[in-house]
């Protein structure tokens, strides 16, 4: 008999994760959302229209002409996006065992200035938001970013109860 693992027990891989979540936000976007808003200081009659996952967003803006190409920064991937009602954007970056890179935040506040500088789009913010574990403290995020509102997957797993098994896992494997 194979003593073959269950990935879903062993990943450490935080797309994972990601995409667990995803599936849940398509269906219902309103727990994450009424975690993140506040911290982002958005209006309770903003909701959420559209979300993404995996999004290459600049590669694929600049090749439907929406932005001139940016080719440093063309294959920056967002782990998920949320598109308001207030014409405004979310860039959401989940980390799951590692910590987030300042380089990879400084990137996305150069997106969110490529994005905000094109008339095509007709956006009216972009916001930074990010995913961690409980067991992380992003000081580095908080003191060098202080507009990017963070959340934690411990927060999202009682916020998803269907789903707190693997996202509390997300939670425990910082570090790990």
């Amino acid at each position: 008999m194979a003593n073959i693992p269950k990935w879903s027990d062993n990943t450490r891989e935080e797309r994972y994760f990601t995409a667990v979540l995803f599936g849940a936000l398509v269906l219902e976007p309103e727990p994450f959302w009424a975690l993140l808003r506040p911290h982002l200081g958005i209006a309770e009659s903003v909701k959420v229209k559209d979300i993404g996952y995996e999004v290459c967003m600049l590669r694929d803006l600049a090749h439907k002409k929406f932005i001139n190409r940016y080719t440093p920064l063309e294959k920056q991937t967002f782990d998920l996006v949320f598109t308001l009602s207030n014409d405004a954007l979310v860039l959401i970056e989940a980390k799951a065992h590692q910590c987030f890179s300042l380089n990879q935040i400084e990137n996305m506040v150069k997106a969110k200035s490529i994005l905000l500088e094109s008339e095509k789009l007709g956006i009216s913010q972009v916001h930074l938001a990010g995913i961690h574990s409980a067991r992380y403290n992003p000081i580095n995020v908080r003191t060098n970013f202080k507009e990017m509102a963070l959340v934690t997957w411990a927060q999202l797993a009682t916020a998803y109860p269907a789903l707190s098994n693997q996202l509390q896992r997300a939670d425990e494997i910082y570090a790990n």
